[in-house]
């Protein structure tokens, strides 16, 4: 082994994404930033709130989203 392998970065792995800020959860979505968060406090989009953090859970979206869908059962 010779030091250019020694300092070598391992190859990068893929970390998934399990929830979205604001602007990349309304930009995802398709809607501004403002009817995200009334949608979250009107119509219960899934949201969670730690600190000053606001983060919009990526499977719990698509839940709901799919759930808004006309004819979906409720």
């Amino acid at each position: 082994m010779n030091s250019r392998d020694f300092y070598a970065q391992p190859p990068a792995r893929e970390v998934p994404v399990l929830a979205l800020r604001p602007r990349q959860a309304a930009a995802a979505i398709g809607v501004s930033e403002s009817t995200l968060e009334r949608w979250a406090k009107e119509h219960g989009i899934p949201v969670v709130r730690l600190d000053r953090a606001v983060l919009y859970p990526v499977r719990e979206v698509a839940d709901w989203l799919t759930s808004k869908t006309e004819g979906a059962e409720q």
